[in-house]
């Protein structure tokens, strides 16, 4: 693993290792080690000076450190001791100043050495000493650079500017792309050994790998806790290791299998509704001006035929869809084998807050909502007989989201009265438990709260508009047992999966929305909204394999609904069974 900005390199071969640190007396020392043995190949006495870049060439004859403030690239024979080249740089091509900026590089064959600083990047002549001087508004405040195979193309990682990944073409000696997606400073740029990939450590907490044919983002990783400061790829290019801020080091299996971002942009953007079928195959969908029902599949078909006060839609057997509807308020269950429509007779006149299948129990959950008494009224019917089996109405807040603060067993609902949240028991109509999270905090605004249960009610999950992170409680013991940090801007909402094994968090704007293990309480995945976009809402859908994901479009009224699909747990397994093994 590589910080080219300064303070640790590592031989091109993965051989050797180099660190630079100060000691009691002042002085810094280089210190080489062999990876294989852990014994110190050299230490090299740099002087008084902080060391602003390091490299070692490909032969591991020589290593380069440019000292700050002297803005001058020194070649160290490394078997020697010694300083066998000095050369100056331009005064600004390393800044002067102590502080972050400067990186070294040299290409694979050893017959360059790249250095960038404040205002260009220096590219030497390794065997004529000669130095060509490229500048570029996107290769000022250098802190990385890395070189392709082939020596082409050369990557710029930029600190405390925009955050973006420069690629300069050697050949044009022109920057002939940038790549955007980090929302932090760039700490460090590194090519796969065989340059198919690239990978970028930012200040945002992720990685992302680029694919150097196309430069188009191929992956964003998530699990560090604060700003990435090193990655590098293994040498046979099947691992990534990164380390940062957090002291934390992961190790990344580079390949095709576990969890997949595959996603489906639905052709029409303005539906307030979206659900999959049981395979996987079909979608419906309701739009959010007029009410119409679509089917999605290999053709698509409008429905006005159901009425245009539907209002949600959920697919619950193959040939079986529920709707919502409004004023008046409806649950309608659709065959589509016979096209006929039943409905399920209602308690409550309130206004419908909407409908939740969960298809474990074999339930159907509807809530009303009455303002003018503050109460809300749960539902609960079988599917397969439409027998109801209970009714019972809580005096509180009206929640936000309601469907998230119902555990998937269909059988509780966290609600708050404005001071304390309370679970219910919905069938019994009885608190469960009562949770103190909102004593360590000031609700503002109760309409801000977002909860969500996990399926079996014990972890519950809350976030407020004002706090970037969320708590997890324990509702049987009333204990807060992990606050999870990592987004940037406040939340938008939090809900478990229907299995309880994965937990998502999203936030307004454009930040990707992250998958969270229930077991570790750790990031282990994100979804990144479509660039030039911003995010509106998230949820699981009824299958409990797929997210659905509502993004509004930069400037317009417009938005899109994408349909994010994972592979079963059974698929990734059986990729993660041979790494396992080994």
């Amino acid at each position: 693993m590589m910080s080219n900005s300064g303070h640790m390199t590592m031989s091109a071969d993965g051989e050797w290792i180099a660190a630079v640190g100060r000691g009691g007396d002042g002085n810094v020392t280089a210190r080489i080690w062999a990876i294989d043995n852990g014994q110190v190949v050299s230490e090299l006495k740099l002087g008084t000076n902080a060391v602003h870049a390091l490299a070692i060439s490909p032969d591991r004859g020589s290593l380069v450190s440019i000292p700050a403030e002297q803005c001058v690239a020194q070649v160290w024979d490394i078997e020697k001791k010694e300083v066998t080249r000095k050369t100056e740089l331009k005064t600004d091509s390393i800044d002067p100043r102590p502080r972050y900026y400067g990186a070294a590089r040299y290409s694979r064959d050893g017959k360059w050495l790249a250095v960038g600083g404040v205002e260009s990047v220096e590219l030497l002549n390794c065997a004529t000493g000669q130095i060509r001087s490229f500048r570029h508004p996107g290769v000022q405040s250098v802190v990385s650079l890395d070189f392709s195979l082939d020596g082409r193309f050369l990557a710029v990682g930029r600190a405390f500017v925009e955050p973006n990944v420069e690629i300069v073409d050697l050949e044009q000696m022109a920057v002939t792309e940038t790549l955007t997606g980090h929302r932090g400073f760039i700490a460090r740029v590194a090519f796969s050994h065989d340059s198919r990939l690239l990978a970028s450590a930012s200040g945002d907490q992720t990685i992302k790998l680029w694919d150097t044919h196309t430069w188009n983002e191929r992956a964003t990783l998530f699990g560090h806790t604060d700003e990435v400061w090193c990655v590098d790829f293994s040498p046979d290019d099947k691992f990534l290791v990164s380390g940062g801020k957090d002291n934390l080091m992961y190790v990344w299996q580079v390949d095709e299998s576990g969890l997949r971002n595959d996603s489906i942009l639905l052709p029409e953007p303005d539906q307030q509704s979206v659900d999959a079928s049981p395979d996987g195959k079909r979608f419906v969908t309701v739009k959010k001006d007029d009410g119409i029902v679509s089917l999605w599949g290999a053709a698509v078909s409008e429905h006005p035929e159901l009425g245009t006060n539907n209002v949600s839609a959920s697919w619950v057997a193959p040939d079986e869809i529920l709707l919502g509807a409004d004023n008046p308020p409806q649950i309608k269950a659709w065959n589509l084998a016979d096209r006929t429509v039943t409905s399920y007779p209602l308690h409550s006149t309130a206004d419908i807050l909407g409908f939740m299948h969960l298809p474990g129990p074999g339930l159907l959950v509807a809530a009303f909502w009455d303002d003018g008494r503050k109460e809300i009224t749960v539902t609960r019917w079988d599917l397969a007989s439409r027998r109801d089996l209970s009714t019972c109405v809580i005096h509180c807040v009206k929640p936000r989201d309601w469907f998230r603060a119902l555990s998937k067993d269909g059988r509780a609902l966290a609600v708050s009265n404005g001071e304390a949240i309370e679970v219910y028991d919905i069938v019994t109509g009885k608190v469960r438990s009562k949770v103190s999270a909102l004593r360590e905090t000031q609700l503002r605004d109760a309409q801000s709260l977002k909860l969500a249960l996990s399926p079996d009610g014990k972890w519950l999950a809350h976030a407020q508009n004002d706090f970037p992170r969320s708590e997890i409680w324990d509702t049987s013991q009333d204990k807060k047992v992990e606050t999870l940090y990592g987004h940037n801007l406040v939340s938008l909402g939090i809900e478990f999966s229907t299995d309880g094994r994965r937990m998502t968090s999203f936030t307004i704007g454009s930040e990707p929305i992250r998958i969270w293990d229930t077991e570790s309480w750790q990031t282990v995945f994100s979804l990144d909204p479509k660039p030039g976009t911003f995010l509106w809402n998230s949820r699981f859908l009824s299958d409990g394999n797929t997210i659905a994901t509502n993004e509004g479009i930069f400037a317009t009224e417009e938005h899109w609904i994408r349909l994010w699909q994972a592979p079963s747990w059974e698929e990734i397994e059986a990729a993660e069974a041979p790494r396992n093994q080994r």
